[in-house]
């Protein structure tokens, strides 16, 4: 028990620099995990934490790498932060990430409608650039890129959209298509056509991505950043809106 408590003690030492430093802004969640987490620590573990960022990753990577140095010259203990994007925490990309959601105790959070609000935009930006690429690369009659990219900046924005309104997030592609579309379509401000262009969209992606023989005709990709443009205006509407 004196061994856990000794590694809090250098957590909260950990946390205080973290927290009162100029990234705290960019801070969403931090999540205790490994084996002070689950109480089983010897006085040789390490402190496990993730921080999981809005915005400025390598600046807070760094302060991370500060502030744990500063625990183990006060405490002699490793505080070991792993710095990942808020995303990652909604939607893991690794079984190694999932668990440690599951299993980690949250140490710090932001509240949740700014941590949404927040992450609709980095969305928002994201999907622009997504598109902008697709774009670019339609220009140059790359349609396969085009449409891969046209499609991501439409997936992006209705993640975006979903971050804005109250509930959990679906993990599958399939149920955020579904959600989106009972909140923003059958609800909400889009036609329901949106709903069938964004399968389209879909297929037509995945024909270009996977389909070696897939003939995809520019109007086909035109039509789908179209798509995207409609979904990213919606974004930025709801976030000026609210």
């Amino acid at each position: 028990m004196a061994v856990i408590t000794e590694k809090r003690e250098a957590l909260d030492y950990f946390l205080k620099r973290l927290l009162d430093s100029e990234v705290k802004d960019y801070i969403a969640k931090i999540l205790l995990f490994g084996s002070v987490a689950s109480g089983n620590a010897t006085a040789s573990s390490d402190i496990d934490v993730f921080v999981f960022t809005l915005g400025e990753t390598e600046k807070v990577r760094m302060t991370c790498a500060d502030a744990s140095f500063e625990a183990v010259l006060e405490y002699g203990e490793s505080v070991e932060p792993i710095v990942y994007p808020a995303s990652e925490f909604r939607y893991p990309t690794s079984d190694f990430v999932s668990s440690a959601v599951q299993r980690g105790k949250e140490v710090y959070s932001m509240k949740e409608e700014e941590i949404s609000r927040k992450e609709a935009q980095n969305y928002l930006d994201l999907a622009g650039d997504y598109l902008s690429q697709a774009r670019n690369s339609m220009s140059r009659h790359d349609l396969r890129l085009g449409v891969d990219g046209a499609y991501n900046a439409c997936e992006l924005a209705i993640k975006g959209l979903l971050l804005l309104r109250p509930g959990e997030i679906p993990k599958t592609h399939g149920g955020i298509v579904q959600k989106f579309g009972e909140i923003y379509v059958k609800e909400g401000p889009l036609p329901r056509e949106i709903g069938r262009e964004i399968r389209l969209g879909l297929e037509l992606r995945n024909r270009a991505r996977y389909d070696f023989l897939a003939r995809i005709m520019s109007d086909d990709a035109r039509k789908l950043a179209g798509l995207a443009s409609i979904l990213i205006n919606t974004l930025d509407g709801e976030l000026r809106s609210n």
